[in-house]
Order: structure tokens, then sequence, then C-alpha cells
């Protein structure tokens, strides 16, 4: 038996869990579950504005992006979604100008306009001499050298151009050059080049890419859309780029400081960047002149994504995951996936397939998912996810020490056996990786000694990776009884312990 027909037992008629990418999941209307400023994103197409939209990765940057892509396609927006950078190569990313992406976007909705302009019959004499001179111009500038394969890529940029306007550019089976001559000579704009009549704008040929753009703009409209939106992504995601905030910011930077392209007229520009570029773009750009929102969930939001897409996948037969399976766990698995989350879609998405994985290993013929394959899942997850969060040494010293909060002195004495300074020199290693941060202090009748604790349950769980799931629930987790913050520390050791979010003392809730 397979994944497939086991999860047919369970009541799915498609596997929920598929996918980790956004951009490859067919049913993401049917379970997108908006982040609260959802709507000020999509804004308002008449009057478009251009925003920063900040995100970790895996925490629904994609998915906010097709769906203003989907809402797009029945409002008349016209939207080019720029997320591909592969002629980075060879190129100073610290002295990248605005015009490399200029380049790459009037392309891209020039091609959109024409294909759009082909399909809806409309004719030239909507056009002035000088209109149709721009857009021979601006044919011959920007599309004259692109190939077959290049402009069916680009078809993935234009997700809301009409599906004739896509079927006109596979059909064809000529060259590209002659497709778009074909496209201009039906509706009356001869080509190749017209000789530019008297009075025509020359400064606009010759004049910066942005007034291209605007031209662009300009013939998009004309053909009905109300405004442009330029969704900006996947920055972090190239070659180029890839761990690198800074090489990722590099990349982006000229578009973001370009304060006059970002307020063009009828064009919106709606980044969605990792939210390790926020500390860079603070301080280059100009926060105070481009609204900016930070992305994240709540067990709640979380909740109801699961439940959503479950529910998608199973004709709303299944809408909880607990119910799939009769193992007596310390919490309801539904609950337990959406807390090693962490408030990550795709990480959700991730130990639901750790689980299925161990299911097939242990019995692939159960009708239910046993309690092994939700423990070794979530386990192996934790271990997974934490050894890419962390720097390898740093995961390594982190295991050494085995604990969930400690003291300088405790590292030093009891587990490295160094002297303090040393030790401190090392918890500054790991607070500066994300790993644990200073979450109080211990009264010792003198100096104040800083107390320092793991950050993430998912690091905490892979450091303790032989403590059973139920022990560790009982024994490393409790929320605050006054701003319900999940507390990860070593509460059977009996320390005082304080809450790192708002300074409650004696934090003594069960984790619910």
């Amino acid at each position: 038996m397979g994944l497939r027909e086991f999860l047919s037992r369970l009541g799915f008629r498609e596997n929920p869990f598929q996918f980790t990418n956004a951009d490859e999941e067919e049913h993401l209307q049917a379970y997108f579950v908006p982040p609260p400023y959802f709507l000020s994103v999509w804004g308002e197409p008449d009057y478009p504005k251009s925003q920063v939209i900040f995100a970790p990765r895996g925490g629904g940057k994609t998915a906010q992006k097709r769906m203003i892509e989907f809402k797009a396609e029945g409002t008349n927006v016209f939207v080019i979604t720029y997320d591909r950078f592969e002629k980075l190569g060879g190129l100073d990313l610290q002295n990248l100008s605005v015009d490399y992406h200029l380049q790459n976007i009037i392309a891209i909705g020039l091609l959109g306009f024409l294909l759009e302009y082909h399909q809806r019959g409309m004719q030239a004499p909507g056009f002035t001499t000088i209109e149709r001179e721009q857009i021979d111009w601006l044919c011959h500038h920007y599309l004259s050298g692109v190939s077959r394969y290049e402009a069916l890529e680009a078809l993935n940029s234009l997700k809301t151009l009409s599906a004739k306007a896509k079927q006109f550019l596979r059909d064809w089976s000529g060259p590209v050059s002659s497709l778009f001559s074909a496209a201009l000579a039906a509706k009356g704009i001869p080509h190749p080049k017209i000789e530019l009549a008297h009075g025509s704008n020359q400064e606009t040929f010759n004049g910066p890419l942005k007034a291209h753009l605007e031209v662009v703009r300009d013939l998009i409209l004309s053909i009905g859309f109300k405004s442009v939106y330029i969704l900006v992504d996947k920055v972090d995601e190239t070659a180029e780029t890839g761990n690198n905030a800074e090489a990722s910011f590099n990349l982006v930077k000229p578009l973001l400081r370009d304060l006059e392209l970002l307020q063009m007229k009828n064009v919106a520009f709606k980044f969605f960047l990792w939210d390790m570029l926020l500390p860079r773009y603070q301080a280059y750009a100009r926060p105070d002149r481009l609204e900016q929102f930070e992305l994240s969930w709540t067990e709640a939001d979380l909740n109801k994504m699961l439940s959503r897409r479950l529910g998608a996948f199973s004709d709303n037969k299944v809408v909880d995951l607990s119910v799939l399976t009769n193992a007596e766990l310390v919490k309801p698995l539904h609950f337990l996936i959406v807390l090693f989350a962490m408030g990550s879609p795709r990480d959700m998405i991730r130990i639901c397939q750790e689980i299925l994985a161990e299911q097939l290993q242990i019995n692939p013929d159960s009708t239910v998912i046993e309690l092994d394959a939700v423990v070794q899942g979530i386990s192996k997850f934790c271990t997974r996810r934490a050894q890419e969060i962390l720097p390898p040494q740093i995961y390594r010293e982190l295991v050494k020490v085995g604990r969930l909060d400690f003291t300088a002195a405790y590292v030093a004495n009891e587990v490295f056996k160094v002297d303090v300074n040393s030790a401190r020199n090392k918890i500054r290693q790991w607070t500066e990786a994300g790993a644990v941060a200073k979450v109080g202090e211990l009264d010792s009748g003198g100096r104040p000694i800083y107390q320092y604790a793991v950050r993430d349950i998912r690091v905490a769980k892979a450091i303790l990776s032989q403590l059973e799931l139920s022990d560790f629930m009982r024994d490393k987790l409790r929320t605050c009884a006054r701003c319900s913050a999940l507390i990860v520390r070593d509460w059977d050791l009996g320390l005082p312990q304080t809450c790192h979010s708002c300074g409650q003392e004696s934090i003594l809730n069960p984790a619910s």
C-alpha cells in the first residue's frame, strides 16, 4: 500500500500535504486564510499604492502574492509577477541599477499588452499616430531579441492575461518576432519600424526607462485595465542571493529606493520580502514614504488554515487531524502540529509530511495515524528544522549543553570546562544566531546573573531528542498567565523563571 491508498482510507481524495510552495498549489483559493491587512495590500485598483510585505521563509508571502493574482483576474488589474532573475550572472549586485529591473518589467508588460490587445480584437484607429510609433519603437527595442522560450516563460509572469491571449502565443509556430509583427499588422500597425512622424516625442524614446514604463502603462490602460500591479517575489531564491540577506537586499534595493518609480500613477509595486531584509530596508530605503507590513500568523490562524486545507482535499469529511489517530497524546494531534509549526504555514505542512512518511514506514496498512508515527515524525522534523535554522557548530554546542535555560557559569563550569568569559563569548554567538535569548536575571545577592534560554520549540525538542514527546510537553513548556506567550524552559528543575515577553514571574500554566 502506498501514500495515495493510505490517505484515501483516511478520507482524502488527494494529498493535502503534497506541496510546501504556494506557487504549486492548485487549490490555494479554497483554504487561503487572509492575514488581517490583506485588503490593505490589495488596495484600491483605481488608486494603487506600492507596499512592502516582510515575512520569514515559509511564512506565506507567495500565497499572499498568488491571492492578489487571483483577485486581479476579476477586477481588470494587469499583473506583472516579477520573480525570475535568471540573468544575474556576472552582474555586480552592489552596483545594480534600476534599469536592470525596468528592462525586464517593461519587456514582460509589453508582451502582455500585445497578446491581450490582439485577443480583444481592438483596432489601431484607437491609437494616435504618435502612440503607434511608440508601440512600434518599444517592440523593436525590447522584444526584437526575445526567443520563443523566453516568450513562453514570460507567460508565467502574466497570470491575469486571458486564456485566449496565452494560447495565441503557444499556438504560434513561426519566429516570435514575426508573431509580434503579425499581431501589430492585423490591427493596422505596420512593421517593421515606421519613420517618426512630425511632432512625435523623440525624448520619450531616448529618455529614462521610467518614461518607457509610463508608455507601456498607458497602452495597457488603453485596452481596458484599471491599473498595473507589479508583484516582486523570490529575491532570495536565486543562485546569486541564496541564503545571503545582504545580496538579496542588493538585488531589490534599486527598486525600493526609487520613490518616483514607486509613486508612478496607476502603477503599484508590491514587494514580498524575506524578513531578514527588514533591518537593511529600514536603514537604506524610505519606510516613512512606503507602507510596510510584517506577516505573522497566530495559532488560531494556523488552526483555521489547517482545517480548511483538510476540508478542501476531503470534501469536508475531515477538518481536524485529531480524528485520524487513536494515539493517546498529551495534546490533540491538530494542536501539536500547529504548536510545533511556530507560526509557519510551510512548517505545518512539513510536519504532516514527516508524520505520514513515518506511518508508511511503520504500518502502511493502518486505518489511522499511529502514536509512533506522530512521535517520530515530530521529533525528526524538529531535528531537521533545527539543523536548517542553526549553523552546525552552534547546533552541536547546544546539544552538548543539553539544557533549555542556563547561565554563563553553568556553560563554563558544567559543560565546556572553560572560563566564564569564554562561555559568555559562546553565548553571544548563540544569541546573534537567534538560537537563544536573554530571558531574565537571577538574584545572587550581588551582581545579577543573566539567564539565557532557547527561543524556538523546534530547536528545544531537537536538543532534547531523547526526551519523550509527552515528557517534553509536561516538563519543558508553559504559557504565561499574563500574556499567553509560550515559555520554553527547564521547568522540571524548579528554578525561578520570568516570561521573556512581558516580564511576569512564576509562570505556572501548562502549555495550552
